[in-house]
């Protein structure tokens, strides 16, 4: 979902126009400009990526981030921490 999809559809969560008014715009970078905060968010997005399709986690790291998941009363995290969209 593209974040134009975002501000004319919102999300289930939000009204578009909250996004609308929050999103001021959206800039790719390229990965060799070796941003800091992009090299974190990639450590992070990768193993959860990983394990969200399905394939070997080859990251050691996915324990760390999965126990700081945000859960329910149940100890679930999957809908409340991490989130995967669009649903199916």
């Amino acid at each position: 979902m593209h974040s134009s999809d975002l501000k004319i559809q919102g999300t289930a969560y939000l009204k578009a126009k909250t996004i609308e008014n929050r999103i001021v715009s959206v800039t790719s970078r390229h990965k060799n400009e070796n941003i800091a905060g992009l090299q974190i968010a990639d450590l992070i997005v990768s193993p959860i990526g990983r394990f969200i399709l399905g394939k070997q986690n080859i990251y050691p790291s996915f324990g760390v981030i999965e126990r700081k998941l945000r859960r329910d009363e149940k100890g679930a995290y999957k809908g409340v921490g991490l989130v995967v969209l669009p649903k199916k």
